[in-house]
């Protein structure tokens, strides 16, 4: 882990702030450190979908993950690589039955990305 900004002291709390026909004050905590931080998500696929235009790649990729992308009847749609997560039914794992979580969730999903 890594800290990025140390926070304040702490805040006096709502109740203390509020005035009578006011709500509570715009007045934060004091102290701690601001600044602006730029973050790049990077996801590498899995699994890439090359072929042919109008084949049905997009297509595929709607129907097996929840990714949204372009679908029309003419040639050259994807002008972006779409990404879906693929995540395999729960029939045949183990289900924790007090948590009602599957054990293996965030470890055993496919990245698809439907490459123009």
């Amino acid at each position: 882990s890594i800290i990025v900004a140390r926070g304040g002291e702490g805040g006096e709390g709502t109740a203390t702030l509020k005035g009578k026909k006011k709500g509570a004050t715009r007045r934060g905590p004091q102290g701690g450190e601001r600044g602006k931080v730029h973050l790049t998500l990077e996801i590498v696929a899995d699994v890439a979908l090359v072929g042919v235009p109008n084949v049905g790649k997009s297509t595929f990729l709607a129907a097996v993950t929840r990714a949204k992308p372009r679908i029309a009847d003419y040639p050259f749609t994807t002008v972006v690589p779409n990404l879906g997560t693929w995540i395999p039914p729960l029939s045949g794992r183990k289900r924790d039955a007090e948590q009602g979580e599957d054990q293996a969730a965030g470890s055993t999903g496919l990245v698809l990305c439907d490459v123009p």
